[in-house]
């Protein structure tokens, strides 16, 4: 049981951090939902994009600075 309270302190602890620094702790509780939806849709369809379509920019800028560009070959 040490442990779990342990825990459940540790992740209260950053509960409090983020509703202080966010000043949510001020909203009424269906503002704070909103609010929490909405920051977790953002940064949700942030990941998104970032996994999607980084790595491809990532490929054409090494590309582009190292010249790899792979020419097909005329036959």
């Amino acid at each position: 049981m040490g442990v779990v309270n342990s825990v459940k302190s540790f992740l209260y602890f950053w509960y409090l951090q983020y509703t202080l620094n966010t000043s949510i702790y001020m909203l009424e509780p269906l503002e704070q939902f909103l609010f929490n939806v909405f920051l977790v849709g953002f940064l949700s369809i942030s990941a998104y994009t970032f996994y999607v379509f980084v790595p491809a920019h990532v490929v054409q800028i090494y590309e582009l600075i190292f010249g790899l560009r792979q020419v097909p070959a005329a036959t």
